[in-house]
């Protein structure tokens, strides 16, 4: 692609190039980004805020989702189920 010439059509196709390819990076970025983060929290575990079953759960303390995960965690279903899915969609950007 020659921009040598100041041809602004040449210009903003190189634009649009180089935005495609930022866009592309930060999307596979994204979503690796989330995947990384599933199954790490209490609420992502089956037993969140079953007080029978979680460990953390109590009457006085209520756990977060947020909090980390025990050595009791057991990944919800839809939980693996979402990872799947923006798996597949990074598969599909690289």
């Amino acid at each position: 692609m020659d921009i040598s010439n100041n041809n602004g059509e040449e210009i903003w196709k190189a634009v649009k190039v180089a935005a495609s390819i930022i866009g592309k990076d930060l999307q596979i970025h994204d979503l690796q980004e989330n995947i990384a983060k599933l199954g790490k929290n209490c609420g992502d575990c089956i037993r969140w805020m079953d007080i029978m079953t979680c460990p953390r759960e109590t009457r006085q303390h209520k756990t977060s989702m947020n909090e980390l995960k025990c050595n009791l965690f057991a990944e919800k279903q839809d939980v693996s189920e979402y990872r799947k899915e923006l798996q597949t969609k990074l598969d599909k950007l690289k």
